[in-house]
């Protein structure tokens, strides 16, 4: 690679902006919940309960094995989360710019620019420290470009390629379609030289893939599944990929909105370098492309800005690798400058009364840091409490922790509102943990989520209902599931996840689970709790043998006739449909109890229908399922709402009402 040319007053320039990069990491640095999320299995790493959520299930809960390995090599050592993930992500970010500066550029001149690029951008110095595995990313990337332009380029090189992608693939597996152009480039271009073989080929394959390769093998023998269990909590959604397609544009767009520059750098990076006959710099704007088109298909991300990072950095770089005169540096230098100082939350002007939760007006897009800023930002930590983060959570996850130290043992509990880093991490070991949107739950992550159905989902952050009976089963170790073919799965399940580690049987279903032989168990049905239905009578009670906090439950004489649950105004495509009604009635008789309903259109049609009287109940007290199949004839029809009406002939309770679609 060609060195950076000594401009003397460009190189004591990138030397103050490094500085000045490292102050504004210093007043916006910050930790995001997901990030307690691996923290949670570092701590349990570090103690000897394997890399694990839960300690009782074998269950990977971070997309970055090797950030999580190089925080636990941190970890054992300091006995620290907070400090500790600042530290490593600062250290990494300025070592990427360092990078970028002296190693990467074709001169100081073009680099300077490139530098002014990374330190306004919103995105890259937010994520240059946040705890998440963004700054090893950069730094990878970094590595990679010298490789890849490196001089002559050989077989030691290529398995030098291979090796420093793999490690890119470990730190998040997502990452492929940006690095998989230039790396195909450079395969070709050395098949091609005189000294290319596929046999040699092979074996730098083999060789530079190797921590990537026996990462898997541990995965599958591990966790008995080959991607982490926050990949099938994400793409088992049911979500249509045009929806997903038109929110990953809602990210672009917001993007623009809180963050000007760093769509702007990444577009004039990729004009600069297809204006220039360069194949090598192409094969990496065609990597960027690559990634931006995976970004729109997978709907983007919630954090503004996140998932720019990596795109952004190999724009910089490609702006850095530009024949540049100092003039042209220093208007492009004003233009950011301009475009950075006026947007509302750049970084340049942040301090410790940074803060912003308008946390859904954009598509449940949201700015991460300003969310967490003053629960965990450095600025804010005060020597006198001796302790970050300061959330909410934090405390709720430590009051859990006395009180399954109070009760002697294992405490589970339903955390149903997504916060689950902070809140895992000070709980400990001792809680088992369960996460409603699924990214540590190895049940929940194969079960349809609430968006398939509701259309109503914010990215990464897609809903499960909690299988009756499955809290117990936690709690007691008996299989107590009301659904038996759940029930069916989740004993097989529990075989990979915390059954003996060597068993044979254990690796007869690893075999199986990843073959889909028992995809059939749980596919096509989902139950939603009845007292989270609206209702026009009766009341919301708790009652023996129900499967939710709370029945919905009218009485004659004390409640009027009218919808006892309505709701929960879905969307359906074009198919067969059964809804099932968990019921019972205080007494039996032949008048009218009531009618399952189904319609749409904000109840103007009726999709079924089905009058219900004593008769359609074996014995009073005793919860019962009634079907109401119905079909969809449309390709799309919305607002549909499955009810129950209460005609006043006898006590009803109505405790859930379920979905199962036929094909």
């Amino acid at each position: 690679m060609k060195r950076v040319e000594k401009q003397p007053y460009a190189v004591t320039a990138l030397l103050i902006l490094l500085v000045a990069y490292v102050i504004v990491l210093v007043r916006t640095a910050w930790v995001s919940d997901d990030a307690y999320i691996t923290l949670r299995s570092v701590d349990n790493f570090v103690h000897g309960f394997g890399p694990r959520w839960n300690i009782a299930e074998r269950v990977q809960a971070f997309t970055h094995p090797l950030w999580m390995f190089l925080l636990s090599a941190m970890y054992f050592v300091t006995r620290e989360a907070y400090f500790t993930s600042i530290i490593a992500s600062m250290a990494l970010s300025v070592a990427a710019l360092y990078l970028l500066f002296f190693k990467i550029a074709r001169s100081s001149t073009s680099a300077l620019l490139a530098g002014v690029i990374l330190v306004i951008s919103k995105a890259f110095t937010d994520y240059s420290t946040s705890s998440l595995e963004n700054p090893l990313s950069h730094f990878l990337h970094a590595i990679l470009v010298i490789v890849f332009f490196a001089r002559p380029f050989d077989g030691k090189q290529l398995t030098r390629l291979f090796f420093v992608t793999a490690l890119a693939g470990l730190t998040r597996p997502d990452l492929a379609p940006l690095l998989l152009p230039p790396v195909a480039y450079r395969t070709w271009k050395y098949l091609r030289s005189e000294d290319g073989s596929w046999s040699s080929l092979i074996k730098a394959f083999f060789i530079g893939f190797s921590p990537l390769i026996a990462w898997e093998v541990f995965s599958i023998f591990y966790y008995g599944f080959p991607f982490p269990n926050t990949a099938y909590a994400k793409l088992n959604t049911g979500i249509e990929r045009s929806d997903l397609i038109q929110q990953g544009f809602c990210y672009l767009m917001e993007s623009v909105r809180v963050d000007p520059v760093t769509l702007l750098a990444i577009g004039s990076g990729m004009v600069l370098t297809f204006r220039r006959k360069a194949p090598g710099e192409r094969a990496l704007a065609g990597g960027i492309i690559l990634f931006f088109v995976y970004l729109l298909l997978i709907g983007g991300d919630f954090m503004t800005g996140r998932f720019l990072t990596s795109s952004l950095f190999l724009a910089a770089v490609l702006i850095s690798r530009q024949d540049m005169q100092p003039a042209e540096v220093a208007v492009g230098c004003v233009i950011l400058l301009i475009l950075g100082l006026n947007a509302p939350m750049n970084p340049i002007k942040s301090d410790d009364s940074y803060e912003y939760k308008n946390f859904w007006a954009h598509n449940g897009i949201t700015d991460e840091r300003g969310w967490f800023y003053q629960d965990t930002g450095l600025l804010k930590y005060k020597r006198e409490t001796g302790r970050m983060p300061v959330d909410a959570h934090v405390d709720w996850g430590l009051k859990a922790k006395e009180e399954a130290k109070a009760n002697g043992g294992r405490l589970v509990l339903d955390h149903p509102d997504g916060t689950i880093g902070f809140y895992g991490f000070f709980a400990g070991p001792t809680v088992h943990v369960i996460d409603q949107f699924a990214l540590a739950d190895p049940l929940l992550a194969r079960l349809p989520s609430e968006a398939s159905l509701t259309h109503r989902w914010r990215p990464g952050h897609f809903t499960r209902v909690v299988p009756a009976g499955y809290i117990e089963t936690l709690e007691t170790g008996t299989n107590s599931f009301v659904d038996k073919q759940i029930g069916e799965y989740y004993e097989k399940l529990s075989t990979v996840v915390s059954g003996p580690l060597f068993s044979l049987k254990r690796f007869a279903e690893i075999w199986n689970f990843n073959t889909g032989k028992y995809d059939d168990l749980l596919e096509g049905k989902m139950d939603f709790y009845a007292s989270k239905y609206a209702q026009q009578t009766g009341s919301r009670e708790l009652q023996e043998g129900s499967l939710s906090e709370a029945v919905l439950i009218a009485t004659p004489g004390i409640d009027k006739t009218g919808f006892l649950a309505f709701g929960n105004h879905l969307t359906l495509k074009r198919g067969k449909y059964i809804a099932r009604y968990r019921l019972k009635v205080s007494e039996l008789g032949d008048g009218p109890v009531g009618d399952l309903d189904i319609c749409c259109d904000h109840g103007s049609a009726t999709l079924a229908n089905k009058p219900l009287t004593g008769a359609d109940f074996a014995e009073a007290g005793k919860w019962i399922y009634l079907d109401l199949p119905f079909e969809v004839k449309k390709r799309k029809i919305r607002d549909v709402e499955l009810r129950f009406y209460f005609s006043g002939g006898a006590q009803i309770c109505v405790d859930t009402i379920g979905l199962r679609w036929e094909d």
